[in-house]
């Protein structure tokens, strides 16, 4: 009897650890801040954005999970750096995995004056997986070797203000409405640099 209430504390103990490793994010970010795998998974409550000049980093093997309906901007004068590695990607994915299909959220959106590098990321089941506006320079704005999958509309969706050139770069893109679109008044204007990526199943 004393064993199994040893093993039933136990597992209690273990149970409640894992919930506790969780981090809940439902304030924008407006000094410098890193997303550690220690800290992981983060989860996006509210729409949040990071704004004031701040960078967020995410290290590689970061799980990021979204509320329904949700988004991550990067703002004007801000950052992201998302760098994982290939064999322990960042994962950006809905809250409630089991039960999500496409659209489950938003996704994460480069405004208008922002930067950011993508680099071995896993996008999946937003409604636009990552969507620019902003990237006057080449490669302001960089995702390279990122899968983005079950998108409800595009994988990444370039929606420019002026002319912009996103560096995208051997990333697959499947399972999806669109690869990579170019959307908006002023979509003549987008002019990403498209290398070496892999475009399949997209319907």
């Amino acid at each position: 009897m004393v064993g199994r209430m040893v093993v039933a504390l136990t597992v209690g103990v273990l149970l409640l650890a894992g919930v506790a490793s969780a981090t809940d994010v439902n304030q924008d970010l407006t000094a410098d801040t890193t997303w550690r795998a220690a800290d992981s998974p983060f989860i996006i409550r509210n729409s949040i954005s990071v704004r004031n000049n701040a960078t967020l980093t995410i290290e590689a093997g970061v799980v990021v999970r979204f509320a329904p309906g949700t988004s991550l901007t990067i703002s004007n004068g801000s950052r992201l750096v998302a760098q994982g590695q290939a064999n322990n990607p960042i994962q950006f994915i809905p809250d409630n995995e089991s039960g999500a299909g496409p659209g489950a959220y938003q996704g994460i959106v480069f405004d208008n004056g922002s930067t950011g590098l993508m680099e071995y990321c896993l996008v999946d089941r937003a409604h636009d997986g990552v969507t620019i506006r902003s990237s006057v320079n080449e490669g302001q704005v960089t995702i390279r070797n990122c899968t983005f999958q079950r998108c409800s509309n595009a994988c990444v969706s370039v929606n420019p203000p002026t002319i912009i050139r996103p560096v995208i770069e051997g990333c697959i893109f499947q399972d999806s409405s669109y690869g990579v679109i170019c959307v908006g008044p002023q979509g003549e204007l987008a002019a990403p640099r498209l290398r070496n990526n892999t475009f399949r199943r997209l319907f």
